[in-house]
């Protein structure tokens, strides 16, 4: 795999997914912490491996993807600022979480922690105040954006909170132009943190928000 292929000790990896419900999670939607911002030494690099291969299309299956939701947590994340939805979770990857499975586990004992409690109410920043590497995110995606009404407004208060502009970036097709996910990126690309967003799409929906 790509992941498997990266050179060990030359990258920082985390991994975010779209929260879910159910027994152990609690808080609002958006997006979660499941493996925190570490360095890929031979060691991480397998437990990581491990855990991406453990993951289940039902058991990880999210409760619909909050798109612009989740773009303002990992902005969150990266920047050491408050959660909005990442905390309260079960498979979130805080200080003590011994919950999961074996390979949940192994993530979760290693230092770096993303939130040093289940309910801790700010993130372990992903990159040091003093850092000049380049930081990315790569979003991918396999199907719509799930968003209503409601999470637009709280991701777009949470952009200009932030510092961001939240005016409508066109998109042709249009059919999420709604979605403030790539005003987040714009915003997030223009920050002192310099986030690249790429978007991997894959099996693309070809009618309504998917075209856009």
């Amino acid at each position: 795999s790509v992941f498997n292929s990266l050179e060990a000790g030359k990258f920082n990896v985390g991994l975010m997914l779209f929260t879910e419900t159910g027994g152990g999670n609690g808080g609002a939607d958006g997006g979660y912490v499941r493996a925190a911002m570490r360095s890929m030494t031979t060691a991480n690099k397998a437990k990581y491996s491990t855990l991406i291969g453990s993951f289940d299309k039902l058991g990880d299956k999210s409760n619909g993807g909050k798109l612009s939701k989740a773009m303002a947590e990992a902005y969150r994340y990266f920047s050491g600022g408050a959660p909005i939805a990442g905390n309260s979770k079960a498979k979130a990857d805080y200080s003590g979480n011994t919950s999961g499975t074996t390979a949940d586990k192994a993530v979760y004992a290693l230092t770096g922690n993303a939130l040093s409690s289940k309910t801790a109410t700010t993130y372990n920043r992903a990159v040091p105040a003093e850092s000049c590497a380049k930081n990315f995110i790569i979003y991918l995606s396999n199907g719509a954006a799930q968003d209503n009404a409601s999470d637009l407004g709280a991701a777009s208060t949470a952009l200009t909170q932030a510092g961001g502009s939240a005016t409508t970036i066109p998109l042709n097709p249009s059919g999420s132009q709604e979605n403030v996910a790539d005003e987040w990126a714009r915003f997030m690309k223009e920050s002192p943190l310099g986030i690249t967003v790429y978007t991997l799409d894959i099996d693309k929906v070809t009618t309504g928000q998917g075209p856009g």
